[in-house]
């Protein structure tokens, strides 16, 4: 562990960040973002599709068909939705390298010059190499952020039906029953009406029969009821002190050789 440590200088970070491609980060989200749109015209497209089915195909077959291709249009909906927060995620996961290069440029930057100014005296490179770590460590915890923020997507049908992963989002899209239930709901609410006035009706021959009866006749209510229908990941700056030339040793900012203190 010890010489991995050592192998993890200024000159090799900046070696190592100098190869990132922010622009990848750019691409790779447009790339996952038209996904996720051609995934929900799918998705919208199929349940249209079944919505029409009575209107050419009737019989068993197609009754057996239905729920197949709702099912199918569920199964494209779970797989659209974790994607919707890729691009986001990919951008925290630019920012945060485009910062770590930055650092890492102006640390080297400050190394070089501390070293020239030092000459001929052999300068002490562990606080620059040192801070060095810490850019590198400070990318990975935002890296991890990016990586969480990931969500992951269901590789096949028996994943959604046993999570229900995305069920929520065809539930708009959904044609079945949807009618039926409402018109169940205003049978029901046909009946109340109906059990409400009978039950005033009661209410009222109950008063003249009986005028000293009060308060809350039985049978007054509705017996019915009614129908029940992801900001910048780059962390603190983890170069954040100064470490210009001063003197014989490098002025790491009143003492504090990390980022953190």
């Amino acid at each position: 562990m010890a010489a991995n440590q050592d192998l993890l200088t200024v000159q090799n970070v900046y070696a190592a960040l100098s190869k990132g491609d922010e622009a990848r980060f750019v691409e790779v989200g447009e790339t996952v973002a038209k996904l996720y749109s051609d995934l929900d015209v799918l998705c919208v497209g199929i349940m249209s599709e079944i919505q029409k089915l009575p209107t050419f195909w009737t019989g068993p077959a197609a009754d057996a068909f239905t729920p197949v291709g709702r099912e199918l249009a569920v199964f494209v909906a779970a797989l659209r939705e974790p994607l919707k927060g890729y691009q986001a995620a990919l951008d925290d996961a630019k920012v945060a390298l485009g910062k770590a290069k930055a650092d890492i440029a102006e640390l080297q930057s400050k190394r070089n010059a501390f070293i020239v100014e030092s000459f001929p005296r052999v300068v002490d490179e562990s606080p620059f190499n040192q801070r060095a770590r810490e850019i590198l460590t400070a990318l990975a915890d935002s890296y991890g952020q990016v990586i969480s923020q990931l969500k992951p997507v269901p590789s096949n049908p028996a994943q959604v039906r046993t999570s229900q992963t995305g069920a929520g989002g065809t539930e708009d899209d959904k044609p079945a029953g949807g009618d039926e239930e409402e018109d169940k709901k205003e049978g029901g609410s046909e009946e109340d009406k109906g059990g409400t006035g009978s039950g005033d009706e009661e209410q009222d021959k109950g008063s003249e029969e009986d005028p000293e009866a009060g308060g809350d006749p039985a049978g007054g209510g509705d017996p019915g009821g009614g129908g029940s229908g992801g900001g910048d990941l780059g962390g603190g700056d983890p170069a954040g002190g100064d470490l210009g030339a001063g003197g014989g040793a490098p002025d790491l900012g009143g003492g504090d050789s990390g980022a953190g203190g």
